[in-house]
């Protein structure tokens, strides 16, 4: 095996490790000390690629007015200092390592999943030996002190094996059967699934034929994390992969059959969930009805003053970063937009975007890498008219084509 390859893998899986909603399950002693090694690995790697090799322009001050941009709001906004830059760091460091990855020819999205279906796959084997099997070996509780934006406080409890798995110690009532909920390498299952459906996607759209043993393991991985929102993005996903490959009569009738059949199963998930998972329906709910707030207490770089916590990643852009964070999602999304690269045809692009909005609008952005990860991915990938630096680059150092876009960049 290419030892590149070797190490792209680790950068990506650095990446996820390093990601609040992984770490601070059982390790939030430790993660200025993860965060701090993620900017530097980062940093490093792409100094050390560009140093004698030719950078174009947008793989440097992007980064740099990101970083400039988004720490002056978070200051502006009133967050501390060194937070402020930490968050912007993240990102920093996330967006030069896939800079990095492109230069490198490394098929990032086909990385990407195989990185996150060998955890997966590791955390299914631990779910069932010391959640099902032997649920006492190794165990020890953890408490994580939780104090909510309006100063109520509660507790989370965790039950670690072996100080290798850990799990947040919740059951899952549905149509009267109870078992413990799977939350995989994340603090809890909302964050795992968003995992799950990104291997589902790429397994449903991307791979050039069906792997039916991965696809089990994920569908049963999803089932188990008791995750409406992520029932709710597989079944959609799993709609519009048979929207995408339909040629037949027979495949409109089955069409028909997954379109009624989906629609039940969402409705039957969003009323058990309703009455089974109050906290978590309400919470989700609940961010929509800040939207008037930030209408009318909104500011040109937002706030940190909360009245309730948000999980909704749209509403916190809006709330944390202002007017500047609506423009940066606008951009954004023109960004995808105009994006040809990543992805073969439209209904595969519109299953990325279900995805990719579902994820963000049921868990925060900023507490998993694989946003930003992505988000870089998106903005290095979308070809821009051609600037004068660039134009100058390209006399210099002529055309320059990669196997991972199949144009030019």
């Amino acid at each position: 095996i290419n030892l590149r390859n070797q190490f792209a893998a680790f950068l990506v899986f650095y990446i996820i490790i390093s990601s609040y909603s992984v770490y601070m399950t059982v390790y939030t002693q430790i993660g200025t000390p993860i965060q701090l090694g993620l900017c530097i690995l980062g940093i490093s790697i792409f100094l050390l690629n560009y140093a004698y090799r030719p950078l174009r322009s947008r793989h440097f001050f992007i980064p740099v007015a990101v970083f400039i941009l988004m720490t002056a709001v978070r200051l502006f906004s009133g967050m501390a200092l060194f937070n402020s830059i930490m968050v912007s760091a993240r990102f920093v460091a996330t967006f030069m390592i896939v800079s990095v990855l492109i230069d490198w020819e490394v098929d990032i999205l086909h990385l990407l999943c195989e990185v996150i279906f060998f955890l997966a796959a590791i955390m299914l084997i631990s779910y069932i030996v010391f959640d099902l099997i032997a649920p006492n070996a190794g165990l020890v509780a953890y408490y994580d002190d939780i104090v909510r934006a309006d100063g109520t406080k509660s507790y989370a409890l965790y039950h670690i094996h072996y100080g290798f798995y850990a799990r947040w110690a919740t059951t899952a009532p549905l149509f009267g059967w109870s078992f413990p909920r799977f939350s995989g390498f994340c603090w809890e299952p909302g964050q795992y699934m968003i995992y799950l459906n990104y291997t589902l996607f790429y397994l449903l759209f991307m791979e050039k034929k069906l792997k039916i043993s991965r696809l089990v393991i994920v569908g049963i991985s999803l089932f188990l994390t008791c995750s409406a929102t992520g029932w709710i993005i597989a079944v959609l996903l799993v709609f519009l992969w048979n929207l995408n490959r339909r040629k037949s009569i027979g495949k409109y009738i089955m069409f028909v059959v997954c379109l009624l059949g989906g629609a039940a199963g969402i409705a039957l998930i969003i009323m058990e969930k309703a009455e089974t998972s109050i906290a978590s329906f309400e919470g989700r709910t609940g961010d929509l009805k800040l939207i008037g707030d930030l209408l009318l207490r909104n500011s040109l770089f937002g706030t940190t003053e909360t009245v309730r916590d948000m999980t909704n990643s749209f509403i916190r852009v809006m709330w944390y970063y202002g007017y500047i964070g609506v423009i940066l999602l606008v951009i954004l999304c023109l960004l995808y937009y105009k994006n040809k690269c990543l992805f073969p045809n439209r209904t595969i692009k519109i299953a990325f975007a279900v995805w990719l909005i579902l994820s963000l609008v049921n868990e925060p952005l900023e507490v998993a890498n694989i946003t930003s990860f992505i988000i870089s991915l998106i903005i290095l990938t979308t070809e821009i008219q051609k600037t004068v630096s660039e134009k100058l680059e390209a006399s210099i150092y002529g055309k320059k084509y990669t196997r991972f876009t199949r144009r030019k960049l």
